[in-house]
């Protein structure tokens, strides 16, 4: 049995092409888009920011961390529809990724959504192990009921 399931991964393996050196460098290209981009909208250059970020994802439609950070700066400019929307396709591409579930709680709240966001907060708290996010979790799912 052993033998059959270790056979299987290093088939899948076999399967897997590395990604070549143009590849690996395009891809750091984007990493350092993004990273200048967070830095310009957090340094003063918002808009300038932002164009870079819209370009990276016309580059790459389904770059979560693109996407992620452009939710981010949606919640911050309270534009809460807005990154509900980023949130949810973020969350379709990497439907692991939990802290986009509380990402997505915060846009439902912002949109005064208090039923939704009370849903994904608790939600969130039962997939986390962390005892002090999970205080802090339901210290703001009473501050939204209390609302």
């Amino acid at each position: 049995m052993l033998v059959a399931v270790f056979l299987t991964i290093v088939l899948i393996l076999a399967r897997t092409k590395p990604m070549s050196n143009q590849e690996l460098q395009a891809t750091k290209n984007i990493e350092a888009k993004i990273d200048s981009a967070i830095q310009k909208v957090q340094g003063g250059s918002p808009m300038e920011g932002i164009f870079m970020l819209r370009e990276v994802l016309e580059e790459e439609p389904d770059n979560v961390r693109a996407i992620v950070q452009m939710g981010m700066f949606s919640l911050q400019s309270g534009q809460y529809d807005k990154a509900l929307s980023r949130f949810n396709k973020a969350s379709e591409l990497e439907p692991k990724n939990m802290d986009l579930m509380m990402y997505q709680g915060m846009a439902y709240a912002g949109l005064d959504s208090t039923e939704k966001a009370v849903e994904i907060f608790e939600k969130y708290k039962t997939l986390i192990d962390d005892q002090t996010a999970i205080k802090e979790v339901e210290q703001y799912i009473e501050q939204l009921k209390n609302k």
